[in-house]
């Protein structure tokens, strides 16, 4: 057969493999739709298929679409068939008795009778403004900044321990969730609502439409797990034109504004000169087609080419330093490049900021360091960490602290399967848990955490 034909091959045993799995867990373990396991074959078939059924449909290069597709199309069969080996190695160790260890090790908040959310959450929130208007001071206040678009994430490189004030002050609009799961007074729900939209707001105009993403998960997601399950009726409808609203807003966003006012009429200019030459049709689905989602595969089949030739095996090197990405750039600047820097200059030459390169695949990087063993290896641990978080959620019943712990994590799932392995080990805990963790130990008085052995059936609205 040729190229076209297996790769035909591939995507349909991908495809019926994720269905197999997605089967097995909703019937025989009764997952439900923001299931961790479900919430990994979403997010890793939404990144691995787009490249390999846009290569089965056409070789035009545009949008995100790499120029080095005819040399790769010949190895997407394969890669195809490696990432449905990771799909079954990310169930085994999912539903493996490692994995409801780990959910037994990892330390719930205490749940105290008079939790100090808005003490706790001021706190947050005031050193997230403090933190943005250090890392703003530059270039002439939050204002100028927010107004940079897009650009502003070269503002941010190598600050990050600054560019957290932005994640913080999400988190610490979180908590008024976390409030209203204990106290269940519908006045901080509005409260919540107006500052996600403050949020959402600032994140639209910095054109950080994976924050506002990830913001979206992560309330729906707190919702679900500690104040009321939410059904496919309510869940899928919201998916769906959020999906949409954001590839239009992709397709729209601009960079250096002169004010809001400009921002708007940029924006609306931009739409009304697309949708006059059909270009908006394609704008609903455009990251499916030419954007984001089409890039992350393409470094799976490149380490398939050339590890063992251009490239030599890292033999776990990524995985040993990604501790130093903990350390500015700034105080380190001999701190090694993240890997979608280093396959920018690698593949794509110089030119290229250092703000500026290719998500990189989390199986890509198993496979640079152990070849096909190494994907293995990277979805196993996946599963049994994910498997660990599924029991975690399931012993914090009734613990919103817990909840919320778990809502921030689960929503980071997209990030880290279009990421390298600093991004989940060190981005998640410094962009989201680690202010949510100073918040919950200042908000229930600095108690003790409690590892659960058994299931927790504490109300959700103790100390009401």
């Amino acid at each position: 057969m040729d190229t076209d034909s297996w790769l035909y091959l591939a995507i349909v045993i991908y495809s019926v493999t994720a269905i197999a799995v997605v089967v097995f867990a909703i019937v025989k373990k009764g997952a439900g739709i923001f299931d961790p396991l479900l919430q990994c074959v979403l997010f890793i078939t939404l990144f691995s298929l787009p490249l390999p059924i846009r290569a089965l449909i056409s070789d035009l290069i545009e949008g995100d679409v790499t120029e080095h597709l005819p040399q790769l199309k010949p190895f997407l069969p394969l890669a195809v068939l490696y990432a449905t080996m990771g799909l079954v190695c990310l169930a085994v160790g999912y539903y493996s008795p490692m994995s409801r260890a780990v959910g037994r090790l990892l330390p719930h908040p205490p749940v105290v009778r008079r939790p100090r959310v808005y003490f706790g959450a001021g706190v947050l929130a005031a050193f997230s403004v403090v933190l943005i208007l250090l890392l703003t001071a530059q270039v002439g206040g939050v204002l100028a900044f927010v107004l940079l678009g897009y650009g502003s994430s070269a503002e941010t490189f190598g600050r990050d321990y600054l560019a957290i004030g932005f994640p913080w002050l999400f988190v610490a609009s979180l908590l008024l969730l976390y409030r209203y799961a204990v106290y269940r007074q519908r006045t901080d729900v509005v409260l919540f609502i107006a500052a996600f939209v403050v949020n959402v707001l600032i994140q639209a105009l910095l054109g950080n439409r994976s924050t506002i993403l990830y913001m979206g998960l992560s309330a729906g997601l707190f919702v679900h797990y500690s104040i009321r399950p939410l059904t496919p009726k309510v869940i899928l409808p919201i998916a769906v034109v959020g999906f949409l609203a954001l590839n239009i807003f992709g397709y729209l966003r601009g960079s250096k504004y002169e004010s809001f006012a400009d921002f708007t009429t940029r924006t609306t200019d931009v739409a009304t000169r697309i949708s006059s030459n059909g270009d908006l049709k394609r704008g609903w689905v455009y990251t499916l087609t030419t954007g984001e989602f089409v890039v992350p595969f393409e470094t799976l089949p490149e380490m398939m080419r050339s590890v063992g030739t251009s490239v030599s095996p890292r033999l776990g090197a990524t995985y040993l330093q990604a501790p130093l990405f903990v350390i500015p750039s700034a105080v380190f600047p001999d701190r090694p490049l993240p890997l979608a820097n280093w396959y920018m200059a690698q593949f794509y030459g110089s030119g290229f900021g250092l703000n500026e390169g290719r998500a990189f695949f989390f199986m890509s990087e198993g496979y640079l360091n152990f070849g096909p063993a190494g994907i293995v290896l990277v979805t196993l641990l996946w599963g049994v960490l994910w498997g660990g978080v599924r029991d975690y959620i399931r012993f914090a019943r009734g613990n919103p602290g817990s909840g919320l712990l778990a809502a921030l994590s689960v929503a980071f799932i997209f990030r880290a399967v279009a990421g390298e392995f600093s991004s989940l080990v060190i981005g998640l805990p410094e962009q989201s848990l680690s202010g949510c963790i100073i918040a919950l130990m200042i908000i229930t008085g600095f108690a003790s955490w409690t590892r659960k052995r058994k299931l927790n059936r504490i109300p959700t609205n103790a100390g009401a």
